[in-house]
């Protein structure tokens, strides 16, 4: 067994780069996926995402092995005024167009799971010893800048050692 956030890591970061709507959204500016950077003066829009462990072994019932609560942020950077390389739109579009595609389609699917996003997918840990919950979208915060838009969407979910 390992740790499990070098697989978690990898699991988000290729769900947020094979959504290719994303980034096409995000090239249509010169943006792009970053992690844990939050450049300022970067091409926008930008995705930029955080993450957090902490120990929940004794706080989730059902758990009986070790197990951590994980937060991540995936923050959506998008300029007041955008232009999509002919046309000057409104940011707002723009914004609620990323953050769709962050948030993801779960409620649009029969199944009730995203083909896109992380609002109720269970990524697969494969060979880190670790199981991993689907991961839920508890908050948006607005926290927008002058001429600067900007989201934070809070997903959480828990990851225990897997059962032998």
């Amino acid at each position: 067994m390992s740790d499990y956030l070098a697989t978690f890591t990898d699991a988000i970061r290729d769900r947020l780069a094979g959504n290719s709507s994303l980034r096409s959204a995000l090239a249509a500016g010169s943006g792009s996926i970053r992690w844990y950077e939050q450049d300022r003066d970067a091409a926008m829009p930008f995705v930029t995402v955080a993450m957090q462990a902490m120990d929940a072994t004794s706080s989730v019932q059902g758990f009986t092995k070790r197990a951590e609560r994980v937060e991540i942020d995936v923050h959506v950077y998008v300029d007041a005024q955008s232009d999509n390389g002919s046309t000057p739109t409104n940011g707002n579009e723009t914004l609620g167009s990323i953050s769709y595609m962050v948030k993801g389609d779960w409620h649009e699917q029969s199944s009730g799971l995203p083909t896109y996003g992380f609002d109720r997918w269970q990524p697969t840990l494969t060979g880190s010893g670790w199981d991993c919950t689907s991961i839920m979208l508890e908050q948006t915060a607005v926290l927008n800048e002058p001429g600067i838009l900007h989201h934070v969407h809070t997903f959480v979910c828990h990851v225990s050692v897997s059962k032998a």
